[in-house]
């Protein structure tokens, strides 16, 4: 399995991408952000982590799980 994280600008390009959505997603959320507010940030990231999982496996392996 390649390493395309590293290696293909483009497959970088959309990974950087999908872990900015969950910067953004994670900082949005706050001391007064409720258990549901807490729990669809968390679904919402699994989504963003199951398409770089698709993108890049090892990476996902690696740096995610």
């Amino acid at each position: 399995m390649n390493y395309y994280y590293y290696q293909d600008a483009e497959v970088r390009a959309q990974i950087d991408e999908l872990l900015q959505q969950n910067a953004t997603i994670q900082s949005n959320l706050g001391t007064d952000s409720t258990t549901e507010e807490r729990a669809e940030a968390k679904r919402q990231w699994m989504e963003l982590a199951k398409k770089i999982n698709e993108i890049d496996p090892k990476f996902y392996r690696e740096r995610i799980m």
